[in-house]
């Protein structure tokens, strides 16, 4: 299936399941996040996408350095430090970003429409992470339902394979 398929048939899978589960996911994955090391780039989700915002106040509270993604010119994309959710402005494609320094993390969570278990990521088209991601070497965590994973995702050269998968049922990579 083409990629361009593939998101739109995602998108309506992944509504249908968030709106039954979105509420519990965050707290069943957080036991597997909890060792992550510091700074993490988390995004800030929107839409049906697993829920981060309670997954953010719980590394604040636990010391963990956070950053989030802002957004820098065309197709590219900073982590920016993040100290309180309340630090949140208006950012670019209706995504909250942070006014904070630019940081340089260690471990990545990462947003897709579909994932599989070779760490393959389908994204939004943008190309923000890939092209972030080639450029900094970070441990990567992909976030999804489990309805998310498929058995093979479509690939191309630029994308970038993701170190782990993790969903409400635990790890899949």
């Amino acid at each position: 299936m083409l990629k361009p398929a593939l998101r739109q048939r995602m998108m309506a899978v992944r509504e249908a399941v968030a709106a039954d589960h979105a509420a519990s996911v965050e707290a069943r994955v957080w036991p597997y996040l909890q060792a992550l090391a510091g700074p993490v780039l988390v995004y800030i989700s929107i839409d049906a996408e697993l829920p981060t915002r309670g997954l953010i106040r719980r590394m604040l509270d636990a010391g963990v350095p956070v950053a989030v993604p802002r957004l820098i010119g065309r197709g590219r994309m900073e982590a920016a430090a993040l100290t309180s959710l309340d630090a949140l402005v208006p950012g670019g494609f209706r995504v909250p970003t942070s006014e904070g320094p630019v940081v340089e993390p260690v471990s990545a969570i990462v947003p897709g429409l579909a994932f599989d278990a070779s760490g393959a990521r389908l994204g939004y088209g943008g190309g923000y992470y890939d092209r972030w991601l080639a450029d900094h070497p970070v441990h990567t965590v992909g976030l999804a339902y489990t309805v998310q994973i498929l058995p093979s995702v479509p690939t191309e050269p630029h994308d970038r394979r993701l170190d782990r998968i993790l969903t409400e049922d635990g790890w899949v990579r």
